[in-house]
């Protein structure tokens, strides 16, 4: 929902391509698995 009631998110999302918004993985391990690390920001759209 958070798409729905949030224009100038939305619009920030729809500026970008998939390659820019999806993060990369952390790293994988020996058998493929992939891992992410995420950590909290503060992001501004503004």
């Amino acid at each position: 929902k958070q798409f729905d009631y949030d224009q100038k998110l939305k619009t920030a999302v729809a500026s970008k391509s998939a390659i820019e918004i999806r993060s990369k993985p952390f790293g994988r391990d020996r058998y493929g698995a992939s891992y992410w690390l995420y950590t909290v920001k503060i992001l501004n759209f503004d």
